[in-house]
């Protein structure tokens, strides 16, 4: 089973083919779309494997344009209606015109949207006789709302306009089987969201040489090698809810899934004095707090007050101890080693590398860092019968500001010597103040 990435012209990533199975590491300077690349897999990923979730959402935004329009048209029977009913009647209809149905089945929709079209037939069938003439326009507004969610108008029959719009319903209903089965590209794209991502024509990835986003056929297909994707940014993400990050909780909704089933991976213990083999688990059923217990005894809430690099263990122990780390999972790691201390980059490589060893998942990973690259690469080495596939980003030698990534094997002299051009410029630089010092 094998993986790609096919990047072509997208942003500022000029070409790029990267495996995807493993280990997997990408580096280069800053701007030559390591992030891009990582965020991209995601998306794809996430877009193909939550497929049918998309469907649901796009079948309930269809019932929330339906409730949506008969909640405008209601406004019109004020004051033809007694305020008590013209509140009930609005009440029934609310929730879909400000979309709160998150976590909520289509059935459900389905039926809360059934049941406030029938009230609303049973109460207006019966109202056009008593409207005074003199307020008969508002009542013929109401119908041509109403009406229009057909395309019908206010002179046909009251009794189909609502056939009509039950028969719509019905259609949207049956289309989630059809959407599901063909698993369409149309459905991915109805989210705008998304649209920056998916665009296979510059990036996509191949399972076996087979495009996931594939738009000869119209088809997204159902992956076999990757069942599970996290991307992880900054291990600040743990525990806190994002409005325009998606993946923040997504990841969130994984780390809180349920009571754990497994015991932490082992670390060896060594110089971390024991704080990445202390004991971790949730206060309460809702799960605000996370109890983290040191070997001393010491115990705190880790998402208010533990520090970014024991987020960064904890977070992917977690994942860990909910039995979703295994061989059929992808851990996209942007930049891991911001946050930690030089000495504690080593142990994070170290314990990416024991989690692969354990579970078998599989990792794409971007680092900056000397120490991320040296140790992922030397202690894979030992621990590890395939050691990690590195991919250096290079100018392109038409276009210096874009970038192709080259497959460096498992050889990090070529990503080592761009690491070295910054002792060249601080040597150049600190001669140039020393030249300036000496002039004054």
């Amino acid at each position: 089973m094998s993986l790609n990435i096919v990047v072509k012209n997208a942003r500022a990533v000029h070409s790029a083919d990267i495996d995807l199975m493993g280990i997997t590491v990408l580096s280069g300077i800053n701007g030559c779309g390591k992030s891009t690349i990582s965020r991209s897999v995601y998306e794809i990923l996430s877009a193909a494997l939550n497929y049918n979730d998309f469907v649901d959402a796009y079948i309930i935004s269809q019932y929330s344009q339906i409730g949506a329009t008969f909640f405008s048209a209601i406004g019109n029977l004020s004051g033809l209606i007694s305020r008590q009913d013209f509140q009930k009647l609005n009440s029934s209809f609310l929730l879909f015109a400000i979309k709160e149905w998150q976590n909520t089945s289509i059935e459900f929709v389905r039926g809360e949207l059934d049941s406030s079209v029938n009230s609303l037939k049973n109460y207006v069938v019966s109202l056009k006789n008593l409207v005074v003439p003199e307020k008969m326009n508002r009542y013929q507004a109401f119908l041509s709302v109403i009406a229009s969610i057909v395309e019908k108008t206010a002179d046909d029959d009251l009794s189909e306009i609502f056939e009509a719009i039950h028969q719509k319903i019905e259609e949207i209903s049956n289309s989630a089987i059809e959407f599901k089965s063909r698993r369409s590209l149309e459905i991915l794209y109805s989210s705008t969201r998304r649209n920056e991502w998916l665009n296979p024509r510059k990036f996509n990835l191949q399972e076996n040489g087979v495009p996931v986003i594939d738009s000869e056929t119209n088809r997204v297909l159902f992956l076999n090698s990757i069942k599970k994707v996290f991307y992880i940014d900054t291990p600040m993400a743990f525990g806190e809810q994002s409005s325009n990050k998606e993946y923040w909780n997504a990841l969130n909704t994984a780390l809180k899934k349920g009571n754990f089933s497994k015991s932490m991976l082992e670390y060896p213990q060594d110089e971390t004095l024991g704080i990445l083999n202390g004991s971790f688990d949730w206060e309460s059923k809702r799960k605000n707090t996370l109890v983290y217990t040191l070997k001393n005894g010491v115990s705190f809430d880790l998402l208010k007050y533990g520090a970014t690099g024991l987020k960064s263990f904890t977070m992917l122990q977690t994942l860990f101890r909910e039995e979703l780390i295994d061989e059929t999972t992808l851990l996209i790691l942007d930049e891991p080693e911001a946050h930690l201390h030089p000495q504690w980059i080593v142990h994070f490589a170290r314990f990416l590398v024991l989690l692969r060893k354990e579970t078998g998942c599989n990792f794409l990973i971007s680092s900056h860092s000397t120490d991320m690259v040296a140790s992922l690469h030397d202690i894979a080495t030992k621990e590890l019968r395939n050691t990690p596939t590195f991919y250096l980003g290079q100018e392109n030698k038409e276009d210096h500001l874009v970038y192709d990534f080259i497959n460096c094997g498992s050889d990090i002299e070529p990503i080592f010597n761009t690491f070295n051009m910054s002792f060249e410029l601080t040597n150049r630089f600190s001669s140039e103040l020393n030249f300036i010092g000496n002039k004054d």
